[in-house]
């Protein structure tokens, strides 16, 4: 079953591309919207990484409020 990014629920600003949560088609699974880190800001932990998988630079701030909103 392939799972599909629907709409976004918080971001850190109105509108634009910004960090932002967004959910998908699988209610168990949300969608992160972030910065790519370079392959510099990767070096130290690049053999930890599986091809199929990706890391992105996020907010904690809007993490923790997005937490905090959810209870």
């Amino acid at each position: 079953m392939s799972v599909h990014v629907t709409t976004k629920i918080i971001s850190a600003c109105d509108g634009g591309p910004c960090p932002a949560i967004r959910a998908t088609t699988d209610p168990e699974m949300v969608g992160i919207q972030g910065l790519l880190p370079s392959a510099e800001e990767l070096a130290g932990i690049a053999g930890e990484i599986p091809g199929h998988e990706g890391v992105i630079l996020f907010p904690r701030a809007l993490l923790d409020r997005w937490t905090r909103e959810q209870a």
